[in-house]
């Protein structure tokens, strides 16, 4: 009787170090097509790009430069009006959002994708960025000025 008590504990021993590895495996495999998925499905964009970006204006307020995740211009002519920015966050005053493109180059030379308007970002074709928040306190009115620089994706 010992014998096979001892022989039943082996088996036991044996299935789970089988199903160890079997989780190993599938932890693996896991990865593996969700990496595939990505590259298949393409990159997505953000559904509310005006929604992500006061998302990121209410973290960079803490000090912290974020960048948006990817945000995307289908045509020509779509844009992102600052006051459109400006009015969904109370701590940013009414001037207090610009736009820059510094060294961007989704923004720059003859076959810009992106310009800036006065207050706002157009699409002059379908593109694909990011935004890069950065926001600083106005000592005077204790709201924040924020500055958001396009970058390529």
């Amino acid at each position: 009787m010992m014998q096979n008590k001892k022989a039943q504990g082996f088996d036991t021993f044996k299935l789970l170090i089988a199903a160890v590895v079997a989780m190993v495996i599938l932890g693996i495999i896991t990865g593996v097509f969700s990496q595939v998925w990505s590259m298949l499905s393409g990159i997505s964009c953000v559904s509310n790009p005006i929604g992500e970006i006061t998302s990121k204006i209410q973290s960079a307020t803490t000090g912290i430069d974020v960048s948006t995740q990817l945000l995307c211009f289908s045509n020509a002519g779509e844009r992102i009006r600052a006051d459109a920015i400006s009015s969904k966050i109370a701590s940013v005053g009414d001037d207090g959002v610009t736009f820059n493109c510094e060294g961007a180059a989704v923004c720059s030379g003859a076959g810009a994708l992106i310009s800036i308007d006065g207050d706002a970002i157009v699409a002059n074709g379908p593109t694909q960025f990011k935004v890069l928040v950065h926001c600083e306190p106005e000592p005077s009115s204790g709201n924040y000025a924020c500055t958001l620089t396009i970058l390529n994706p």
